[in-house]
Order: C-alpha cells, then structure tokens, then sequence
C-alpha cells in the first residue's frame, strides 16, 4: 500500500543534515556545550535560558558601547598609553542590551604618573573657575 502525500501541507524541510558524515567535530562540540549549560541552568526558565544561549553564540547582534565616545578615552587620547580589547560585559540600559567593551592599558609608570599629575592639574584648574 503507498502512501499518498496531502498537497494542502507544505513539505518539511531540515535546516541542518544529522547524517553522521555531515556532522562535524565542532557541531558535537557546540551540542555539547548547549548541552552542559541546559544541565546547568535547569532552575531558570526557558526564555532565560534561550536568551542566554542567543547572547552567548552572538546570534543577535548586540550594539556596542564606543570606546572613543567615554570619558577616559577624551582625557587620555593625547596620551602615549597602550590600550588593548580585552573583552566585554554585557548590561542593561534603558531596558536594552549593550556591550560595554573591557579594555586594558598599559605604559611604564612614568608615563602613567605624568597622565595622572595632568589629569589632577585639569581637575584643579576646572574647581577653581
């Protein structure tokens, strides 16, 4: 006896091939990691934890804090400091998501102790206008 497919329904189509020749090394990994956060999270609901997974693979994008629009940046941009991404954190504000880059700077300490006696001079000359 065959089967006879209802034209009415559209067909069903796999987004991703499970056959054990397609599925690489990293896809286990990757399973395994979404696996081992499930385990770990279970106490949170789902949309916590599909929240969790969508912001940990960057699957939406996330607007980015500017490093050259802060504070820091416009008071020591002039200055001979090195400065490196060394990731982010993500907050909320205003009810939406931002990452707010985590940087690292470096210099030896007579240039640091140079920026920061100028820093305190220009601090001094704005309290005394």
């Amino acid at each position: 006896m065959s089967e006879e497919q209802n034209n009415s329904e559209p067909k069903l189509e796999n987004l991703y091939s499970y056959h054990p020749e397609d599925v690489t090394y990293r896809d286990k990994l990757v399973v395994k990691e979404v696996i081992k956060f499930l385990t770990e999270n279970q106490n949170k609901s789902f949309d916590d934890n599909k929240q969790s997974l969508l912001d940990m693979f960057h699957i939406e994008k996330t607007p980015e804090k500017s490093v050259e629009d802060s504070l820091w940046y416009k008071l020591t941009k002039h200055q001979p400091i090195g400065m490196s991404s060394q990731g982010y954190r993500v907050y909320t504000e205003n009810g939406k998501k931002i990452r707010v880059p985590y940087l690292g700077f470096s210099a030896d300490i007579n240039v640091l102790d140079k920026m920061l006696l100028e820093l305190l001079e220009q601090l001094k000359d704005k309290a005394s206008k």
